[in-house]
């Protein structure tokens, strides 16, 4: 068959009141060297990049063995550190002048989260509503590599909005011993 079908099962709440926390933290210091190429054309270059997050998750009852939530959050932060091509034309000048600039940085934050509701109408009966999402930002600067090989920096761009926001209702019970549903 062609095609697939993704599940993704976000955790839910329990009658006990429970969370975690966590970090992460990638400095450029921990990297090895980033292998470099140079083409006739000129090519942009990954001089290193620094990623860091941190998040919490919080789940639990609403009412005791009926309606429960759950809840996580995780802002993360990447900045890669790029430098122009360092090519020169037949004079000896850069044919790519950021290269002058030295590592210029292209900064992202990406906030995911999660957050689902469970309602357990009776031992047969389960409903959950679920919100999900990676709403991210990338300030002014080279969020395309191919802005590197402009003469100066007004191919710079913000990216005011990308990743995305999503929901689900979904609901699952045996209707019979025969018949199970999942819409």
């Amino acid at each position: 068959a062609i095609g697939g079908v993704v599940n993704v099962v976000t955790k839910s709440g329990t009658n006990k009141l429970q969370g975690s926390g966590f970090g992460y933290i990638r400095p450029h210091g921990t990297e090895g060297d980033w292998k470099q190429f140079e083409s006739p054309n000129g090519t942009v270059q990954t001089l290193g990049t620094d990623l860091s997050d941190v998040g919490v998750t919080l789940g639990g009852p609403i009412m005791k063995d009926k309606l429960f939530f759950f809840g996580a959050i995780d802002p993360s932060w990447e900045t890669r550190t790029f430098e122009a091509p360092n090519n020169k034309d037949a004079d000896g000048n850069l044919q790519f002048p950021l290269f002058a600039q030295g590592g210029i940085d292209r900064k992202r934050e990406i906030t995911s989260y999660s957050a689902k509701a469970t309602y357990n109408l009776s031992s047969n009966h389960h409903f959950d509503a679920s919100f999900f999402g990676d709403p991210a930002h990338g300030p002014n600067g080279p969020q395309r590599t191919s802005a590197l090989l402009a003469q100066d920096t007004s191919q710079y761009s913000e990216l005011t909005k990308y990743g995305g926001h999503n929901q689900t209702v979904s609901y699952n019970g045996v209707i019979s011993p025969k018949m199970v549903v999942e819409a």
